[in-house]
């Protein structure tokens, strides 16, 4: 269970910040980020009624969205290691999959779980570290080629904020 009751579908800025005091992960450059995944989904996929969010850290971007986790604290929906499949969730049972800065931690599985999200979701949108200078850390050098790798198909929209990019499927 996130560790905010939110009114709110979206996560706002003053929770965002709020979390911030609690959780220093969240203090370091993520809100714009976390925002433009936000107008996405208000834009895009507002009419989506089951969203599933891979490792959101207690604080997933919609209010009541399922969750995988691999720590119990939080409560999630699914608790399980994601790399390991298949998951037991049904095909398609999802109307958007969210994956924020987390695929690139799953060292080796990416392309499996990737799949996952393919079979599980009608659309998904997903961010990464990207061309970060980090030799010898799961986030150092991810560009377009490695994540075709990783997710097998190209995006049907691209962004960039910071440092990061976002990429919005249509499955």
């Amino acid at each position: 269970m996130p560790i905010y009751k939110r009114m709110d579908r979206y996560l706002t800025k003053k929770i965002f910040d709020a979390a911030g005091v609690v959780n220093k992960y969240y203090k370091v450059c993520r809100w714009e980020y976390y925002n433009k995944v936000i107008e996405i989904i208000k834009e895009q996929f507002s009419d989506s009624k089951l969203v599933c969010e891979l490792g959101p850290n207690r604080l997933p971007i919609i209010n009541n969205s399922h969750t995988i986790e691999i720590e119990s604290e939080t409560c999630p929906t699914y608790l399980m290691d994601a790399t390991i499949t298949p998951w037991p969730i049904s095909d398609k049972q999802y109307d958007l999959f969210i994956a924020l800065q987390v695929i690139e931690h799953l060292t080796g599985a990416q392309q499996r779980v990737f799949g996952e999200i393919r079979r599980t979701s009608k659309s998904a949108i997903i961010s990464l570290p990207y061309k970060w200078d980090c030799e010898g850390d799961c986030h150092h050098n991810i560009d377009e080629t490695t994540i075709q790798t990783w997710t097998g198909c190209e995006p049907n929209e691209t962004y960039f904020v910071g440092s990061r990019v976002i990429m919005v499927y249509r499955f």
